[in-house]
């Protein structure tokens, strides 16, 4: 499942390993609030992302590395 920009979820507790490692260390860590505030266009590279209250800068390959439970609107 692609998660959009204006979609909400939970930061899951799988990644890829460097990249994982991290994206582990700056804030994305299982159980915290995550959301794609804006994607750029045309390509979608990079992502605004608001993990917690910060908002982050990711290529959609970083991306890629989160595994996020979507919450409901």
């Amino acid at each position: 499942m692609e998660v959009l920009e204006g979609d909400a979820g939970i930061v899951g507790d799988e990644a890829g390993a460097t990249i994982g490692r991290r994206l582990v260390e700056i804030g994305f860590v299982p159980g915290e609030q995550v959301q794609i505030i804006e994607e750029v266009w045309p390509g979608g590279d990079p992502m605004a992302v608001r993990v917690g209250s910060t908002v982050f800068a990711l290529r959609r390959r970083e991306a890629r590395a989160v595994l996020v439970r979507v919450s409901s609107p």
